[in-house]
């Protein structure tokens, strides 16, 4: 009696994995800001494009992608939450393929701001509309 408990505990664990691990990738999905920050989005926050990149690992890795539109408010709690600096770096740390939308103009149109936490967490501020192009990831 005792194996085959262990047996059925062992299928409910591997059941749980693969329920929690679907992976995939999902464009301009509603999901996003969750799936990114895993919290609900700010109703004032415009989300104008996106794309995330989840793993089918049983571990959560993903790769975020967002376009969203001018907003002074989440730029400032970005910047504190996350301890923004100026950067020069233009570079996007690539999982997955960088979406044509991202960052289309060239680097001396954007300001770029790295987070000192979290190395693949950047914004990318179009000098001209104001947008905030936000990338991160986590493996």
């Amino acid at each position: 009696m005792t194996r085959i408990k262990i047996i059925f505990k062992a299928l409910q664990i591997l059941s749980l994995a693969a329920l929690f691990s679907c992976g995939g990738t999902w464009e301009n999905d509603e999901t996003v800001w969750k799936k990114t920050f895993n919290a609900e989005k700010p109703k004032e926050v415009t989300i104008v494009n996106s794309k995330i990149w989840v793993s089918s690992h049983w571990s959560y890795e993903f790769q975020s992608f967002m376009e969203v539109k001018s907003n002074k408010k989440l730029l400032h709690a970005f910047e504190k939450q996350y301890e923004l600096e100026d950067s020069q770096e233009f570079e996007v740390i690539e999982i997955t393929e960088k979406p044509k939308w991202f960052t289309p103009k060239t680097e001396e149109h954007y300001i770029i701001k790295k987070s000192n936490l979290y190395n693949d967490f950047r914004i990318f501020i179009d000098k001209q509309t104001k947008n905030l192009f936000i990338t991160c990831s986590q493996l």
